[in-house]
């Protein structure tokens, strides 16, 4: 058996893998110390998973985040365009 990837692990948790392929990656993954730390990765991932869901979504206050965003594409977009009419300036400046 070739090494087992870390998605297969994670479905074998999820049950979707038939007991007896995943009684070959268990053999596998006891002989093999790569897989075996694989296996222990998503193990260890895999328990976190029920903690995370228990806790609450922090409240982001959307609004805000929003305003920022906007000032910060809004400055950005007006500083360029400043740059660009100084540049236009200095060429008919040249020009005269």
């Amino acid at each position: 058996m070739s090494h087992v990837k870390p998605q297969r692990w994670s479905d074998a948790f999820a049950g979707r893998v038939a007991a007896a392929d995943r009684a070959a990656m268990d053999r596998h993954a006891d002989a093999c110390s790569r897989c075996a730390s694989a296996r222990e990765r998503v193990t260890r991932a895999s328990e976190s998973f029920g903690a995370m869901r228990a806790q609450t979504a922090p409240e982001l206050p959307w609004d805000s985040i929003r305003a920022r965003v906007h000032w910060s594409v809004s400055s950005e977009l007006r500083a360029s365009q400043r740059g660009e009419r100084r540049q236009g300036r200095v060429w008919q400046g040249l020009a005269l």
